[in-house]
């Protein structure tokens, strides 16, 4: 709805959850997260605010090449 609402013109940023998601998400849900957003047509996927200290290094990882992917994928 947002995309809709807001146009091409207007780039939408997506905020990952810092708790659910990027502190504690399995990979698959990391995948969902990212799907989702760019499905919805989300430009930038991001934390919500500044990450964690203690959020893993893996899923922050995982996070920036599932959505290289899927933009990618969308193309």
């Amino acid at each position: 709805m947002a995309r809709e609402r807001a146009g091409e013109a207007m780039a939408l940023m997506g905020g990952t959850s810092n708790l659910e998601v990027i502190q504690k998400g399995t990979p698959e849900c990391l995948r969902s997260e990212v799907r989702e957003k760019v499905e919805g047509g989300v430009d930038i996927i991001g934390p919500e605010c500044a990450v964690p200290l203690d959020a893993p290094y893996l899923n922050m990882k995982l996070l920036a090449e599932e959505a290289s992917r899927g933009w990618e994928g969308s193309r």
